[in-house]
């Protein structure tokens, strides 16, 4: 027989009371329900979000020559468009350490200011970086950092300023720039320009030296790297695209339309490297493709259309394996001694194929090809690969012959 186990009436009434009457209650407080004190901030501040320093007249007050100075190190951004409004200069840095941000804005000098943005250049600074912004329409140059030391500069056109586009001192980085219509206002200018010891890499000069006598796409310093960069149409009797001091390396390069009479699409320094570049159609009758001064290595290029040689080197050069046609002078040309010249093919230049003014040079495995004047215009004193002519069939045995075909 199943039986039930029944709590007594006594005790079911003691707990049902215990819980409705705080007398009865053996339940702990939770706390006190009031606020400890005024309700405190809970979102970041702007200079936790942003903690860099915009540039203003409150902020990075001006001068007498410059709308803006900045005299210490940190961060810096611009706001808004900036135009000039009186013959002042932009942005004078005059502190080490000290990074700009354009933020996409432009500092437009309205062809009124002379420098867009600038250290005096009777001081080195260093340290400082450039960024993500157009400087353009000042009367001198868009940035001036000739007297830097340790630069960035990226993303920044620096558009129809009448001196230097983007002049960086002392190992600089300068890339993927832009330089259009700069350099107008005298001779020796450039697009973009850089100091020893830099880089100057993705970066075009375009358009620059209009009416200039002596106007270059971009320089380069001694020790320098130009690389992977573009210079069309620049201007001016002796307009050179790209132009590298000693011990240089210039590759991977596009040069074209300069239109000097008496310039180069790429001009380097002894003890350099021009590798991998290609210079066409820059058609002044004296205009050389690619020239070269002493110990200088000149592999796999294209020069092609040039008004006066293709290549052109001076002594103890290396010219290898480069493609030179359809220039005005010879497909490749060198002035001075011990200089190899290997393994190129040279065809229809109107001032012959393969130009050998000197001695003690070394002549290998080029083929020849439909060239004024002559295939081969060698001085006495070289020495010369036996020369194959074209036909049907090769009968040659040496692994070293030039060929005319």
């Amino acid at each position: 027989m199943k039986t039930t186990s029944l709590i007594p009436t006594s005790l079911a009434l003691s707990v049902l009371l215990s819980t409705l009457d705080p007398q009865f209650s053996t339940v702990s407080a939770q706390g006190t329900l009031a606020p400890p004190g005024a309700p405190a901030p809970t979102m970041k501040s702007l200079d936790q979000i942003e903690p860099r320093i915009p540039i203003s007249a409150g902020t990075t007050p001006g001068g007498a020559n410059d709308s803006f100075i900045i005299t210490n190190p940190g961060s810096y951004y611009l706001t808004t468009n900036f135009i000039a409004t009186s013959p002042k200069n932009g942005i004078q840095i005059a502190a080490d350490g000290v990074t700009i941000d354009l933020c996409g804005f432009e500092l437009n000098g309205a062809g009124l200011g002379g420098v867009g943005i600038r250290i005096i250049t009777s001081i080195h600074r260093q340290n400082l970086t450039i960024r993500n912004g157009s400087v353009r329409n000042w009367t001198s140059s868009g940035i001036d950092l000739s007297f830097g030391r340790n630069l960035l500069l990226e993303n920044v056109l620096a558009l129809g300023n009448g001196g230097n586009g983007i002049y960086g001192g002392e190992n600089a980085v300068i890339r993927d720039c832009l330089a259009y219509t700069n350099a107008n206002a005298g001779p020796f200018l450039a697009g973009i320009s850089a100091n020893q010891g830099s880089v100057v890499v993705n970066c075009a000069a375009d358009f620059n030296g209009i009416s200039n006598t002596n106007c270059f796409g971009i320089v380069a310093g001694t020790g320098s790297t130009v690389s992977h960069c573009s210079a069309s149409q620049n201007s001016g009797p002796n307009a050179v695209g790209i132009s590298a001091s000693a011990g240089c390396t210039v590759s991977d390069c596009a040069v074209t339309i300069q239109t000097g009479t008496n310039g180069a699409g790429i001009s380097v320094g002894n003890g350099s490297s021009v590798i991998r570049c290609t210079v066409s159609a820059n058609p002044g009758s004296g205009t050389i493709g690619i020239q070269a001064n002493q110990r200088v290595l000149i592999e796999s290029c294209v020069t092609e259309g040039n008004g006066g040689d293709g290549i052109r080197a001076a002594s103890e050069c290396a010219v290898v394996s480069n493609v030179s046609g359809n220039n005005g002078g010879a497909g490749i040309h060198t002035t001075g001694q011990r200089n190899r010249i290997d393994n190129n093919n040279v065809t229809i230049n109107a001032g012959g194929g393969i130009k050998v003014d000197s001695t003690l040079s070394l002549i290998t495995r080029n083929s020849v090809s439909g060239n004024s004047v002559n295939n081969y215009i060698t001085a006495a004193g070289n020495n010369d690969a036996e020369q194959v002519g074209g036909g049907t069939a090769f009968t040659s045995t040496d692994p070293w012959a030039n060929f005319s075909y």
